[in-house]
């Protein structure tokens, strides 16, 4: 019949969905689709000169049909299945026509799941049980069902994990990536900690402080997959509690600072206490999509922060500013744009898939390796800041104090006063975390073990 009843077609990366109509008098009555996977990824023109991987035909009657039954409607159907990252790379590894159409069923069951949520100020209870926000009107109600939740598949956290190579894989590389996402804001942040207490908390107590929170929380917390590390927010409190302690005479920065700031976390702990024993994180459900994105644009804009930090201090060195606000911008960007570049590859229609998604795992970690040696090869002629760590093996405080703080070093008033910064810090931890766990939680990322 020619071009004449082509009409458009929808592109994406990797795939492109033709779109037609019959001429009414046709024996074509019905809609007929077709999805296949080339075998080879091939340019059939697209836009973006971009290899194509799926191609899907739509065509239907030109009879007039309800919207939601056109052919536009079934062909954006298909683009929105292709451009389901997860859903790609399912019908990429998939061997036969019943794993593909298995990849299908999963996708419609996420998307079945994303309505429900949409529906839950009409379903209010049904959403409830689903994400585990439903105050019981009992004390401690809800963390004990959170308890039998969880239990029902605590030891299957442990084994799910190395039934198949690939999980293998894809253990090895999350602990890796992690490392390098975990351990370098620790130790950044424990420098700057340093800077500001001179001393008192500083990149060693960071990182035991980081191994011992993150392990009991990966053990024990209602959602392992929400990553505990140090960020930008408490390590500006720590400065704040560090001018309160310059401001009040009776505390001192060498004494009495170690006490005050331990005080203030027990009474964190009390009172995040009393929410776990009240049901009040029933309460995070009430926020939006929107406070969402805002508290995720929040974490961004505080990286974002310090990387124009950093590059401000860069220029005002003494010696050769030019040059290493120069050096110092190599580096950023460049970890950033081979990153990006590496993390992207698994949409790319080189090498084999496995090698692909390898490549993507490590991308943020390979970046940070590459550049590393790039600013040791180009040599000290100009020096830019790293990060500073102490010397020598062991386990030891920075000041070479004892672990143990002397609570008893504080005055009972000043111990209850700790109780105003502690509730503040709480208030932090109760969106921060909660909001994180929603974020983790949302159906989108298709987890099958409920919620704590």
């Amino acid at each position: 019949s020619g071009d004449a009843h082509w009409h458009q077609n929808i592109q994406g990366p990797s795939f492109i969905v033709a779109m037609g109509k019959m001429p009414p008098r046709s024996a074509l009555q019905t809609r007929v689709c077709c999805l296949a996977r080339l075998a080879h990824a091939t340019n059939l023109g697209s836009v973006d000169h971009a290899p194509t991987k799926f191609v899907a035909i739509v065509l239907g009657s030109g009879k007039e049909v309800k919207a939601t039954k056109s052919v536009f409607e079934m062909a954006r159907n298909f683009a929105s299945l292709l451009s389901d990252s997860v859903f790609y790379l399912e019908a990429s590894r998939a061997a036969t026509a019943d794993e593909l159409r298995k990849a299908i069923e999963r996708f419609l069951e996420a998307e079945r799941a994303m309505a429900m949520e949409a529906e839950s100020k009409v379903d209010s209870k049904h959403v409830e049980d689903l994400t585990g926000l439903t105050r019981t009107g009992r004390l401690a109600g809800g963390l004990l069902q959170d308890i039998r939740r969880r239990s029902r598949v605590y030891f299957s956290d442990f084994t799910d994990g190395i039934k198949e190579p690939a999980s293998l894989v894809k253990y090895f590389s999350a602990i890796v990536w992690l490392f390098f996402v975990v351990i370098m804001p620790t130790v950044g942040l424990g420098s700057l900690n340093q800077i500001k207490t001179k001393g008192q908390i500083g990149v060693i107590e960071a990182i035991v402080g980081q191994a011992v929170g993150g392990l009991v929380f990966a053990l024990i917390s209602g959602q392992p997959l929400v990553i505990v590390r140090t960020t930008g927010p408490i390590s500006a409190y720590i400065a704040i509690l560090v001018s309160w302690t310059k401001a009040i005479p009776a505390l001192d920065l060498e004494t009495t600072f170690l006490p005050f700031y331990a005080w203030t976390g027990i009474w964190t702990s009390i009172f995040l206490l009393v929410v776990a024993l009240t049901d009040a994180s029933a309460l995070i459900k009430y926020v939006g999509s929107f406070t969402e994105q805002i508290f995720a644009l929040l974490i961004s804009a505080l990286f974002v922060g310090d990387f124009i930090k950093s590059m401000v201090d860069a220029s005002n060195v003494e010696e050769n500013a030019d040059a290493v606000l120069v050096k110092s911008l190599l580096l950023g960007f460049g970890t950033f744009l081979i990153a990006y570049r590496l993390m992207t590859w698994k949409r790319s229609f080189l090498l084999l898939p496995f090698l692909r998604t390898l490549i993507s795992d490590f991308g943020a970690p390979a970046a940070i390796v590459i550049m590393s040696g790039v600013n040791a090869w180009i040599g000290d002629d100009v020096v830019v800041d790293t990060l500073d760590v102490p010397d020598g093996a062991g386990i030891r405080t920075t000041t070479g104090r004892p672990w143990l703080v002397p609570l008893g070093d504080l005055s009972v008033g000043y111990i209850f006063l700790a109780a105003v910064p502690g509730f503040l810090v709480a208030i932090l931890f109760f969106i921060d975390q909660n909001v994180s766990a929603i974020l983790v939680n949302k159906p989108e990322n298709r987890l099958t073990k409920p919620p704590g």
